[in-house]
């Protein structure tokens, strides 16, 4: 009988685990297939396309090969740019970001609860109220309840509230603006703001806001929605300085409070100089070349982009463990920068609009990625 060896075993687990990978991955790769074919639905293709083959081999890290589906939507809808460039979503996803921005650290840099300990806070909304693991706190940490007559005393602040999940709110799910009606807090549902409504929506993590005016040159994109600019930054591997991967702007559709391209807004590229593109996309991938009566061509350049820029590379540095972040910004009435949220897991979107996510540096990570699932 061959001796069950410590070296035996470690092999075993070493190898399970990569079994699991693989599976894990396979299912994975099926649901982002899913979605991007979902966005891309009226592309129809049967079998493979030129340039397929070279894609797979491209993208292929650790032994995870991408679906072919990516490109086959990518090449057919861009056909004036290089489908090759264009990132597929399960390998970005399961593999790319997860050694770019590793899982253990990011909740702990994604929790809206903890902006105000860790950023600047000329650079946030202010807060009003919050819950962190079940402990309804003040805008200062402090413990507290939030009951009847704190508030109703609210109003004395403020007419408008926002409230949101503190650690993940994908789609803009269960983001909710409140208004004071003279009497009570009340959503655009007419639902009642209170601690029951709180703790039966919310659960043990949330975070209650200003709602921010934002600049008017976005507010003609939509007035009902807050119109924000994701910036992409990427901490390069070669040398650890921030870049600027690109930047699009998001905007809702009327009478939505959440600018979310996944609950039917719209994204717009913004070029390196801040000049708009010529159309923005909406949820079905149709060009849109204006907002209401308002022509995008006739807006100009997006006001203080270069200000932006700046603070979005400031805030990708205080974030040492995550190289990849989609940082969500907005201009407000009195030209100052607010940040809303920092995403650091699905920061989708950007390809959408017809530039490949990693641009210049696409064949750097890849590389990286490599060496870092060597065995």
């Amino acid at each position: 009988m061959v001796p069950i060896t410590s070296h035996f075993v470690r092999n075993f687990f070493k190898y399970a685990q990569k079994r699991v990978s693989f599976y894990r991955f396979k299912h994975f790769s099926i649901y982002w297939v899913n979605y991007v074919k979902n966005n891309f639905k009226y592309i129809k293709v049967a079998g493979m396309v030129p340039g397929e083959s070279e894609y797979i081999e491209k993208w292929k890290i650790g032994g995870f090969k991408p679906s072919p589906e990516f490109f086959r939507c990518y090449s057919s809808h861009f056909k004036n740019n290089n489908g090759i460039e264009f990132a597929p979503a399960d390998i970005l996803y399961f593999v790319i970001l997860k050694i770019l921005n590793p899982v253990q650290h990011r909740i702990l840099f994604s929790d809206k609860n903890l902006y105000d300990i860790r950023y600047d806070p000329s650079l946030l909304p202010e807060t009003y109220f919050r819950k962190m693991n079940g402990v309804t706190l003040s805008a200062d940490y402090k413990p507290m309840e939030t009951d009847e007559i704190f508030i109703q005393n609210l109003s004395k602040k403020t007419s408008k509230i926002i409230i949101k999940p503190a650690e993940y709110s994908r789609g803009g799910k269960n983001v909710e603006r409140f208004r004071y009606n003279a009497s009570e807090f009340v959503n655009d549902n007419n639902i009642r703001l209170d601690k029951r409504f709180l703790d039966h929506t919310y659960k043990d993590n949330y975070i209650a806001q200003e709602c921010i005016v934002q600049h008017p040159y976005l507010a003609k994109f939509n007035k009902s929605s807050l119109n924000t600019l994701r910036v992409i930054t990427y901490r390069s591997v070669s040398d650890n300085e921030v870049k600027i991967l690109g930047t699009y702007l998001r905007y809702g559709n009327t009478g939505s409070v959440v600018d979310n391209f996944s609950a039917g807004g719209h994204v717009m590229r913004i070029k390196n100089s801040g000049k708009l593109s010529e159309f923005a996309i909406d949820s079905t991938l149709n060009k849109i070349f204006n907002a209401g009566q308002v022509k995008f061509c006739e807006l100009g350049d997006y006001p203080h982009y270069d200000l932006i820029i700046a603070v979005s590379k400031k805030i990708a540095k205080q974030n040492p463990y995550q190289r990849v972040l989609g940082l969500d910004v907005v201009l407000d009435k009195q030209n100052c920068v607010k940040l809303i949220e920092v995403n650091n897991r699905e920061i989708d979107g950007f390809q959408i609009c017809g530039r490949p996510f990693f641009g210049e540096y696409t064949d750097e990570v890849i590389a990286y990625c490599r060496d870092q699932l060597v065995d």
